[in-house]
């Protein structure tokens, strides 16, 4: 039997997102072999810490005034909250840029973290880029225009894809992996600009300081405690690549980031892409449903679990195997990361898409207890693998063990946040 699903439903935008840029990750997954041939482990090694720290620097770049767009009212409204995230992108940025300038300067880095020393206008350039997508991308949801934001996804990839594969080439080094990292995220939010401007122009009009100002106080809980909950679990995900950089060298560095681009990535696109339609949708029922809310959120793990159980059994069976098959034998160890790793990749397809539901209820302080509880149990597992001497492979097992369990435990607080709450409780979050 077919499955059909109405223009703007649910199930049409995760179609839409997820088919969208299915294709463009199967290019990309078709392209890495060559990538890897281009390039080394060590400059593989420093694309991996670029795209962590750029991680890191995205969840501040809006200071989660971005998440409200989605629980704004009217339009107008919602349009200079937009003004205000599009604001805040530029501020912040500006702010790093600033503090990136005066560490080259000031400080003399070893030679591994040149990826601040010598790149941090990539950086820069970089957090404005996937800042603006990020803050376009809320909006263009908002609008339910699903295919929009596939177009803009296959733009980012295509586009850094082209640049990294020529300038890989040229022999360009580090470099040119930095540089088509930051060319595909300028493309995608152009992609998306276009369509604001084209589809919404009207609205900007609207845009008010005053209105701007007046949302940045109503909203005040998203940078009090949305950002500081997001910011760590940001640096959670992306504080192992740079610990395996300082405790074990650029090779184990590189070995872990093709692990996680691999075997994390591809699945973290299709749970963005799930997690972007269950967010609109979540703000839809929330205003008109809420009782609906819980049996989305069972319905939309449920499935998720059971699409993730066959690439899990292959990690778990062949993935030292496949690694060094499709990569080169010098990536067989990526291969081992990737069987240690396997539960919690799992864990993180099921869980991922539903991570914003304690922020879209206005919830943000559990959130940040749950991500200081993550935080401080990975650095106090890592402090006790360094100082056993155990190696590298032993963090990535207790890398992967520690971030499945508390994957789950975030899932049932938030079933549980919806479970136990009254229609009419839910229904005034979006008031």
């Amino acid at each position: 039997m077919k499955l059909r699903y109405a223009t703007g439903t649910f199930g049409h935008g995760v179609l839409t997102l997820a088919g969208g840029t299915a294709g463009i990750q199967g290019l990309y997954l078709v392209c890495l072999p060559i990538i890897t041939r281009l390039f080394t482990v060590q400059q593989m090694g420093d694309l991996t810490v670029f795209q962590s720290l750029l991680s890191v620097l995205l969840v501040v770049a809006a200071m989660r005034y971005e998440v409200a767009i989605y629980v704004s009212g009217e339009a107008e409204k919602a349009i200079n909250v937009l003004a205000l995230s599009v604001a805040a992108v530029f501020l912040t940025s500006g702010v790093v840029a600033l503090g990136f300038f005066a560490l080259s300067s000031l400080v003399d880095l070893p030679a591994q973290y040149a990826v601040v020393t010598h790149y941090w206008g990539l950086l820069w350039l970089g957090q404005i880029g996937a800042g603006l997508a990020l803050v376009l991308t809320q909006w263009t949801l908002r609008q339910r225009s699903f295919a929009t934001v596939a177009t803009a996804r296959v733009s980012q990839v295509f586009c850094q894809l082209v640049t990294q594969l020529l300038l890989g080439l040229t022999g360009m080094g580090s470099a040119g992996l930095l540089v088509g990292d930051v060319v595909g995220r300028l493309a995608g939010a152009g992609t998306l600009a276009l369509r604001l401007l084209r589809k919404d122009g009207h609205l900007l009009g609207a845009i008010r300081a005053g209105a701007m100002i007046r949302d940045a106080r109503a909203h005040v809980g998203y940078p009090l405690y949305s950002t500081p909950a997001a910011l760590l679990n940001t640096v959670t995900l992306q504080l192992p690549p740079i610990l395996f950089l300082f405790m074990f060298g650029q090779h184990v560095a590189g070995w872990f980031g093709l692990m996680i681009r691999v075997c994390s990535a591809p699945m973290m696109l299709i749970g963005k892409s799930v997690s972007d339609a269950y967010a609109s949708e979540f703000s839809r029922l929330l205003r008109d449903d809420p009782a609906a809310l819980t049996p989305l959120f069972i319905r939309t793990f449920r499935k998720l679990a059971l699409l993730g159980l066959a690439p899990l059994s292959v990690m778990l069976i062949a993935g030292p195997w496949l690694f060094g098959l499709v990569f080169g034998t010098e990536w067989t160890e990526a291969g081992f990361y990737a069987r240690f790793a396997a539960l919690y990749t799992f864990a993180e397809f099921c869980c991922f898409p539903l991570f914003l539901t304690p922020s879209l209820l206005k919830r943000q302080r559990v959130q940040l207890a749950w991500d200081a509880v993550l935080i401080t149990a990975l650095l106090a597992g890592f402090w006790a693998v360094w100082s056993l001497g155990l190696g590298p492979r032993a963090a990535v097992l207790y890398y992967g063990l520690c971030f499945a369990l508390m994957y789950f435990v975030h899932v049932w607080i938030s079933f549980s946040m919806l479970s136990l709450a009254h229609p009419a409780d839910l229904r005034a979050v979006a008031s």
